[in-house]
């Protein structure tokens, strides 16, 4: 009898450490996960200040050819406040990327450089349209030429490598997920396979 309480106690005590290191494990997988959630979060917020810079640059190119057209200061008012937002959206976005706690990402340099890039090409596209349009004596509709070159240049040359930039972020934190999901499937089977085996063997000395 003394012996069968041992290997009773033994067996639980197995149990119950098996269940304890189980949760550590859980708890840990936990937070992964929800490091990566946050992260893909913050890349769609980075993916969306950049969809929203695309939209203000098209807007201020809108603004500065209906001035061309109507000569009002309600279209130099639109283009100065598209202007603005477009900065700021830029700087947003060049902070959240800096300060983005996305070790795992090694391209992450490179995006500041483009990000960077396209700051410097943004100033030029700007005082582009400032000279050409709304300081410029003789106003006509191949004053903006010089912006939209500047226009398709940035996203055709800047852009598509920040999209990229993001795309591998997410494909990275996605390989990531998914790793920890076969790894805990793996740990479960095993998990369960030792905890049917122990069950077989208390009852096996239940038996006896």
């Amino acid at each position: 009898m003394n012996a069968f309480k041992l290997r009773f106690g033994i067996g639980l005590m197995i149990l119950i450490g098996v269940y304890l290191a189980s949760q550590g494990i859980y708890k840990r997988n936990i937070a992964v996960l929800h490091s990566y959630t946050e992260d893909a979060i913050k890349i769609a917020e980075h993916v969306h200040t950049a969809e929203t810079f695309h939209s203000l640059m098209h807007q201020m190119l809108i603004s500065a050819s209906r001035y061309i057209k109507e000569r009002s200061n309600s279209f130099k008012e639109q283009y100065e406040k598209h202007a603005e937002n477009a900065n700021a959206a830029l700087q947003n976005l060049k902070y959240h990327e800096s300060h983005a706690n996305l070790e795992r990402d090694k391209g992450r340099k490179s995006a500041i450089d483009v990000i960077d890039d396209i700051i410097s090409r943004f100033a030029r596209f700007r005082k582009s349209i400032d000279d050409n349009v709304f300081l410029s004596l003789s106003v006509k509709k191949e004053n903006l030429e010089e912006a939209h070159n500047l226009f398709d240049n940035i996203f055709q040359n800047y852009y598509l490598v920040l999209h990229e930039h993001h795309s591998a972020q997410l494909l990275a934190l996605q390989k990531k997920a998914h790793d920890i999901k076969v790894k805990m499937n793996i740990y479960f089977v095993s998990q369960l396979v030792f905890a049917i085996l122990i069950g077989i063997s208390v009852l096996f000395y239940f038996d006896r």
